[in-house]
């Protein structure tokens, strides 16, 4: 449980160290390497695995954001009704409705595909970190020569959506699991 927190700790660090349109500070992947250097590849792996399982909470993970954080949702739903809004007063000031009518839907179209991708901003995040954690297992498993050997999107992506039998480290290193391994 203590290197779970650890790691989930680190990957916060990391996440306030880079912006939020994705570039990343290099001292932000240096010091996530050194907070986690004293742990074992195999917990890495572990948590590698219960992050890429949507079941698995952001609590139990030690990655879950404190306090309120306005969110894409929030934003595609504020402009939504702001459109909304613009348009009935647009015809209630006596615009033809063909004119209101276009006048909201041009509004908006941005705010309407902004909430459809709005779900996959907690995914967006978990597999941003899924690709930090396989870097890192990457390099510690030598993988860091001339080819690394990280899992690509596609493949993070493929793990994600799949349901996979719980591993013997998973179920070792997981801090809400009781079995006992014999």
């Amino acid at each position: 449980m203590g290197d779970y927190r650890t790691i989930g700790l680190e990957l916060m660090r990391y996440e306030s160290g880079t912006s939020a349109y994705g570039y990343q500070s290099f001292s932000a992947f240096t010091h996530f390497r050194e907070g986690v250097s004293f742990i074992q590849v195999e917990v890495l792996e572990s948590y590698l695995e219960d992050l890429l399982d949507l079941e698995i909470t952001e609590d139990t993970l030690f990655i879950r954001l404190a306090g309120f954080r306005v969110r894409s949702i929030h934003w595609s739903l504020a402009g939504l009704l702001g459109a909304l809004t613009i348009g009935l007063y647009a015809a209630s000031r006596g615009a033809s409705l063909p004119l209101s009518f276009g006048l909201t839907v041009a509004l908006a179209l941005p705010f309407a595909a902004m909430w459809h991708f709005a779900p996959r901003d907690g995914l967006a995040r978990r597999l941003g970190f899924a690709q930090l954690l396989s870097h890192e297992i990457a390099r510690r498993r030598g993988g860091d020569s001339e080819r690394p050997t990280t899992l690509s999107p596609v493949a993070l992506l493929e793990k994600l959506v799949a349901h996979r039998n719980p591993s013997a480290a998973r179920i070792g290193c997981h801090p809400s699991r009781r079995e006992v391994i014999s």
